[in-house]
């Protein structure tokens, strides 16, 4: 192959390059114009009123869990929170949190394992899944 093939060749590529480029942009400029733009001051006020209002600095878990974590165990006498986060809040202005925990299970045997589950402002549950 000559030198002048070559160039040629090389500069085929980097014009489909460019063109491939400017339609990648082109289409996430258009994403970029459809996406709804949420205030983060708002969705910050309201992470930190739900915290206010649904989270126990002392026991370390959101109240609406432990209730729920307490009618429904074998052993409630035996729970020990482990760990919880907030994933942050969902598209219906629910919170997803993950608690992990340790309890007796029907064995009398002491197990870590982890709740997952969405809750409203007012502690309401949903999503309840216990893995």
């Amino acid at each position: 192959m000559n030198i002048s093939k070559k160039w040629v060749i090389i500069g085929g590529v980097v014009i489909v390059l460019l063109i491939f480029g400017k339609y990648n942009e082109k289409n996430s400029t258009q994403k970029k114009t459809t996406t709804q733009v949420v205030n983060p001051v708002d969705t910050l006020n309201y992470a930190e009123k739900f915290d206010k209002k649904q989270f126990n600095e002392i026991t370390g878990v959101y109240k609406p869990v432990r209730n729920y974590l307490k009618k429904t165990l074998n052993d409630p006498s035996s729970l020990e929170i482990a760990n919880t986060w907030n994933n942050g809040m969902n598209k219906d202005s629910t919170f997803a949190v993950k608690t992990t925990f340790r309890a007796k299970n029907s064995f009398n045997a002491t197990v870590l394992q982890a709740m997952y589950c969405n809750i409203d402002i007012d502690g309401n549950l949903s999503e309840i899944r216990i893995e």
